[in-house]
């Protein structure tokens, strides 16, 4: 059953909402909004992706936001994908890496085990990238964990930009949509773990603008933020807890319901 509101802000909407935050256990997950792409999150699983409530919520986009491995075992990424393959009816599957996804006896020198391509045919995987997904309603920013630990975002900065221009071709002005990383963002007086998050990043998303910046990496820190009226953040570690669902109207550039239950 659909929710009675609607994501339209124009005169013909009978009803429009505000965003609806819901962080008590106790909220039960509302049903969707009318005409919002339903975004399932995940991040932090770290092998325990078996303890995760079955069935998994519903939704449109399921996300996995890195650490579906744990300490770079292999085995675990392999025991992850399998698990997402057999339990996600999701219409489309996006996931970033994180800093356990990689061979972590290879960090002196190159690596020659890609994790992340474990994923291939059951997900898509963002590097420094901008996809479309749901039909070209969404454009979602993915940034690697190299990215992040190096502080570089001049490849994702580039692929954005370039993203932008080609979409001016098309004759209106495009945004994207949602940004995923895996580190966190600094965001002053946010809390002990926000306020660990990293600057650079933060310069590189406000850079970006989007209406929502999705992350993980501090398991402790799950919650919602704000940079301000217009971009909304959220830690979503599912380490201990159910995944993170949101509401996000593709019209509006909005998020509409955020669905978070913190422990």
């Amino acid at each position: 059953m659909a929710n009675n509101a609607n994501c339209n802000n124009d005169s013909t909407s009978s009803t429009t909402v505000d965003l609806q935050i819901f962080l008590r256990k106790s909220d039960p997950l509302p049903p969707p909004i009318n005409d919002t792409l339903r975004l399932v999150f995940l991040s932090d699983t770290h092998g325990r992706h078996d303890k995760i409530p079955l069935p998994l919520r519903e939704g449109d986009i399921l996300f996995h936001l890195g650490d579906a491995s744990d300490r770079g075992n292999i085995s675990v990424m392999r025991s992850f994908v399998r698990w997402m393959k057999k339990n996600s009816f999701h219409k489309e599957r996006i996931v970033i890496d994180g800093n356990h996804d990689r061979d972590l006896k290879s960090l002196d020198s190159p690596s020659t085990v890609d994790f992340m391509a474990e994923y291939e045919g059951v997900a898509t995987v963002l590097r420094n990238e901008v996809m479309e997904f749901a039909g070209g309603k969404m454009a979602v920013a993915g940034v690697t964990w190299d990215a992040c630990q190096s502080r570089n975002f001049t490849e994702a900065t580039n692929s954005v930009r370039t993203w932008s221009e080609s979409a001016k071709g098309e004759g209106e002005k495009k945004r994207v949509d949602l940004v995923l990383s895996h580190a966190p963002p600094y965001v002053e007086g946010g809390g002990r773990g926000w306020e660990r998050g990293s600057k650079r990043l933060s310069h590189f998303v406000k850079g970006v603008d989007p209406p929502l910046h999705c992350f993980g990496h501090i398991h402790y820190e799950r919650g919602v933020r704000a940079f301000d009226s217009e971009m909304v953040m959220i830690n979503c570690a599912t380490t201990w807890n159910r995944p993170v669902v949101v509401d996000y109207c593709p019209q509006s550039k909005k998020a509409l319901m955020i669905h978070c239950p913190v422990p």
